[in-house]
């Protein structure tokens, strides 16, 4: 098997704090105008993701009554986690009207956990809409799930979907604000900008996705790149989104979301190889199901090194234990403009367990390997 990776593309150099993933290209930068943001705070520069096929990730979605109808909102949510099935990739759901909810903590996205009896699948359904807008509540609720649940070397992303109009703050005893009757307004920007701050000074990368927005809609979009990077940074349309650098985009609708965030994934997944362990029984030796964790698979390739994943190294073989999804991932980095190497795998044995047949994938389609 052979995989291919793009070059990376150049990083910004205005980034104080640099973590490596690319979310944007450099075309060139929007500046926006200070007298449509309305803040004391000032936003601190946000992170580079980290260029990694497994990241952990907080889906934090607008559930109020102005972004659309229950059903679209859960929907969405759907097709927003399902590009992370299987990539060794964990999300948290977090949704926010005059409160936030935390639906779901950091979950690994599996092919069990996306269907409707599973943990990603139960948490959609369960979402409600209500009325108000509180972002401070659900970027303190989203840092919340990020802080119970660290993991070592993986990239952090919060993904903040909202129609970029927040009218609801905590008050000191943390219940919600009465609703504001301007979206452009410091008491409700202004703590959101600081949970963002804190989150960002963490190594998290934020992403603002303003749905039902467009680039003309001038306070919408401008609250969307205050909790992300702000007054220059890289914004979607004016420049091409991109998975590791871009901070905010403006979409038509949720399916311009979902189409944004899959396509995100295959750029952070590009140049990796994801070995899934599945498995059957003597009474239904046609069913497969999760292998679940902990099974030896080891990586050779040539020529060798350049591996980031599962751990850095410049040898030729890495060896590796499956996850609880019964996935092990292997990624490399980039050495040149024109960039392959030549990839075998081994899977180690198990008791009562016998090797019934492979098959391989290139970007979700059969290979025919």
């Amino acid at each position: 098997m052979t995989t291919t990776r793009p070059t990376s593309r150049a990083r910004r150099t205005t980034r104080v704090l640099a973590v490596g993933l690319s979310l944007g290209l450099a075309a060139g930068v929007v500046t926006a105008a200070p007298a449509q943001a309305v803040h004391t705070v000032t936003p601190i520069a946000n992170p580079d993701l980290a260029a990694s096929c497994g990241l952990d990730v907080v889906l934090a979605l607008d559930a109020s009554f102005s972004i659309d109808t229950g059903v679209e909102v859960r929907a969405a949510a759907t097709s927003i986690i399902a590009p992370f099935t299987d990539t060794t990739t964990r999300v948290g759901i977090v949704t926010f009207a005059n409160t936030a909810t935390t639906r779901l903590p950091l979950t690994l996205v599996t092919t069990d956990s996306v269907k409707s009896t599973g943990g990603h699948g139960q948490a959609i359904a369960a979402i409600r809409l209500a009325d108000g807008t509180n972002w401070q509540d659900a970027i303190l609720d989203s840092n919340a799930l990020f802080a119970a649940s660290p993991r070592a070397g993986a990239g952090k992303l919060l993904i903040m979907v909202s129609d970029g109009e927040p009218r609801n703050y905590n008050l000191p005893d943390g219940s919600p604000s009465a609703k504001l009757g301007t979206a452009n307004n410091p008491l409700a920007l202004d703590p959101a900008i600081t949970a963002a701050n804190a989150f960002k000074a963490s190594g998290g990368h934020v992403l603002s996705l303003g749905v039902n927005v467009t680039d003309a809609d001038a306070i919408p979009y401008e609250n969307l790149k205050l909790i992300s990077e702000y007054p220059a940074g890289q914004y979607a349309p004016a420049t091409a989104f991109d998975a590791e650098t871009t901070d905010a985009a403006v979409a038509a609708d949720f399916t311009a979301v979902s189409t944004q965030i899959a396509n995100a994934v295959t750029q952070l997944c590009a140049g990796s190889l994801l070995v899934t362990e599945r498995v059957t029984t003597p009474a239904a030796p046609t069913t497969y199901s999760n292998g679940g964790s902990g099974w030896a698979v080891s990586s050779t390739v040539s020529p060798a090194g350049d591996y980031t994943q599962p751990v850095s190294s410049a040898g030729a073989t890495v060896a590796t234990t499956t996850d609880a999804g019964g996935n092990a991932l292997f990624q490399w980095a980039p050495a040149g403009p024109s960039w392959s190497k030549s990839v075998s795998f081994t899977t180690g044995a198990r008791t009562n367990y016998s090797l019934g047949s492979v098959s391989c994938t290139r970007n979700g389609a059969p290979t025919g390997a």
